[in-house]
């Protein structure tokens, strides 16, 4: 007779047991996430950049997200998520869920000086993209860090931020004298190795326009480097 009460007590706290458990799996089933596809945002001054996260559940995800800068003198951020370099420096930008306040995520954010390092040696032969006749580069002072100056043979009227110069055949001629097939990845002096020079390039890559130098026209094709299609520039 003592025996069927324990029985029953066995069964109720089993129940409990499974209801506690599918109580839990239900929480952290509809319990709100959010992630980045970057664990690091780097963006140069005066650029924007969107910052792509994704919400779980669908309920969170139509809530929306609060967007917040550490530091506003360094880089700001507006209600869509774009993030745009004030001043070098670095901060800190909180995604945080509308739903649930509780739970955020924060991404350390760099906003860098975009160096534009241009490589020349002096009497060679320089043209302005678009234009039919070029000029020599007479010298090259390098005795500041941050830039070399050069001087050239005779000015080249129009020349503005962001155009783009390149070696051509000889001054009377609108040719390149070489065409890029890859792309690097970063501004560093090629690494001495045996009888030649090396660097580390990508023959297979998707570049973003906005932050790299935009190829003359006649070294693209649609959106591909023509002389390799496997090196796409798109819009971010």
């Amino acid at each position: 007779m003592k025996k069927r009460p324990v029985r029953l007590a066995l069964m109720v706290l089993a129940a409990v047991s499974v209801l506690a458990l599918a109580s839990g799996a239900a929480v952290a089933e509809d319990a709100v996430r959010i992630e980045a596809e970057m664990e690091r945002i780097i963006v140069g001054v005066g650029k924007t950049v969107r910052i792509q996260t994704e919400v779980t559940p669908s309920a969170a995800r139509k809530a929306g997200v609060v967007y917040h800068s550490s530091d506003e003198q360094t880089a700001t951020v507006d209600r869509r998520g774009n993030l745009k370099g004030i001043a070098a420096g670095e901060c800190e930008v909180t995604v945080t869920s509308k739903q649930d306040e509780g739970v955020a995520l924060t991404l350390p954010v760099s906003v860098v000086i975009p160096v534009k390092k241009v490589t020349a040696e002096a009497a060679e032969t320089t043209i302005h993209v678009g234009e039919t006749t070029g000029v020599t580069v007479s010298s090259i002072d390098t005795s500041n860090a941050d830039y070399d100056v050069l001087t050239l043979s005779s000015a080249i009227s129009g020349l503005a931020a962001d155009d783009v110069l390149i070696e051509a055949t000889a001054t009377s001629s609108s040719v390149a004298k070489y065409e890029p097939n890859a792309v690097v990845g970063e501004d560093t002096e090629p690494l001495s190795g045996g009888d030649q020079d090396t660097v580390s390039a990508a023959y297979d890559a998707v570049v973003l326009l906005g932050y790299t130098v935009q190829l003359p026209a006649s070294w693209m094709q649609g959106i591909c480097m023509k002389n390799n299609p496997n090196i796409i520039y798109v819009k971010q």
